[in-house]
């Protein structure tokens, strides 16, 4: 593995966390837009420290108060081939993942594609490059007064989810809600 050269992310007293709080924040926040923000009553969560004072890799299980459950894998210095974020949700019905947009329905005991076709990106650009120039865009339309300010609210939820999941590896154990 490559040395790298410690810098202000891996001291705990500034960075705050390593891969959880830096990635997992993003994956955390993925996973609930896909099933619909459901309220989360249990957290597990597992970390590897490595070499600093911030974990580098973190798995987390979660499992809604309606019992949807999912989980998160994060690192930043584990060797997987590539760099790679993806989600993948599977269920009764159906399932569906992403990069690229595959959904999945079961229709008479046998899995159906039904993947919406997606529309090229204008340019012919590709949709990672158009997705950033979208919240470009965005940002822009914001700082300049043309979009209200998103209101922090649904952050401040994410950080407590991510907090939890810290108390949880401490601790050894899941936590409740």
């Amino acid at each position: 593995m490559p040395v790298i050269r410690p810098t202000w992310r891996q001291d705990k007293a500034a960075s705050g966390g390593g891969a959880l709080i830096d990635l997992g924040v993003s994956a955390l926040d993925l996973c609930l837009w896909i099933v619909g923000y459901p309220e989360v009553g249990k957290i597990s969560c597992a970390i590897h420290h490595g070499d600093y004072d911030v974990e580098d890799a973190a798995t987390l299980m979660f499992e809604s108060v309606g019992g949807v459950v999912f989980s998160i894998e994060v690192s930043n210095r584990l060797f997987a081939g590539e760099d790679r974020f993806y989600a993948r949700v599977m269920g009764v019905e159906g399932a569906g993942s992403l990069p690229p947009l595959q959904v999945y329905k079961q229709f008479g005991g046998r899995p159906l594609d039904v993947t919406p076709r997606q529309p090229r990106p204008r340019g012919g650009e590709n949709a990672y490059t158009n997705a950033y120039r979208r919240q470009i865009d965005q940002f822009v339309r914001g700082v300049s007064g043309q979009l209200d300010p998103e209101l922090p609210e649904e952050q401040v939820a994410l950080m407590s989810l991510i907090e939890a999941a810290y108390a949880s590896a401490e601790a050894g154990h899941e936590v409740e809600l």
